[in-house]
């Protein structure tokens, strides 16, 4: 173990899945955070990649749903390849699919989304 070490590393800041990051690691902001959050503050995230938007909205989504009835959902479109690999209008079908189950919308008729 001795030998090996000089030769390994550790991140604890590197996240594999972006936007989990630990709520110690994730600080600042605060103030983007509240205007998200905030129902006439600014609904929108965007900007470069890394630069920590999946981070803010996952740290929002727990403090906005404090409030009764509120409900956050966050939908990794990226992740389901949509846009890239699969039809963009399947965008529906996937937030259907993610409303469902948060039981905020009732199942589709007979063949529609599921």
């Amino acid at each position: 173990m001795r030998i090996t070490l000089p030769f390994t590393a550790t991140n604890p800041c590197q996240v594999e899945v972006g936007g989990n990051v630990p709520v110690a690691i994730f600080y600042g902001r605060s103030e983007e955070r509240a205007r998200n959050i905030d129902q006439t503050g600014t609904p929108l995230v965007y900007g470069g990649r890394q630069l920590g938007n999946s981070a803010l909205l996952r740290a929002a989504a727990p403090r906005f749903e404090r409030t009764p009835s509120w409900i956050a959902l966050y939908v990794d479109v990226a992740a389901a390849e949509i846009g890239t690999q699969r039809d963009p209008g399947l965008i529906w079908n996937l937030l259907h699919t993610q409303l469902r189950s948060r039981d905020i919308v009732r199942p589709s008729p007979a063949g529609g989304a599921s």
